[in-house]
């Protein structure tokens, strides 16, 4: 099976699950829905670190022991740009 969509693809390419899949999907919702993509987000919208770690937190309900912070969103956003390596 393939996905046929951007989101899913963003969400299930990991050979196991883990909160990167949220943010690849979420970054990926974020940069379909953007103007350059005929989206209703503005041009050049960008959440800040601390905001998307926040997004996360609440969205999948992570406890106090498990909360995602800045420094993770940053590195995982390095990992992204670097290749995924």
């Amino acid at each position: 099976m393939e996905a046929t969509d951007s989101l899913t693809a963003a969400a299930t390419a990991a050979a196991r699950p883990s909160r990167a899949d949220f943010f690849k999907a979420l970054l990926a919702a974020i940069q379909e829905n953007s103007a350059d993509n005929y989206g209703l987000l503005p041009k050049g919208f960008k959440l800040t670190d601390n905001t998307l770690a926040s997004l996360a937190n609440c969205a999948l309900d992570f406890g106090p022991d498990d909360l995602a912070d800045s420094a993770y969103v940053k590195r995982f956003r390095q990992r992204e740009r670097s290749g995924g390596k």
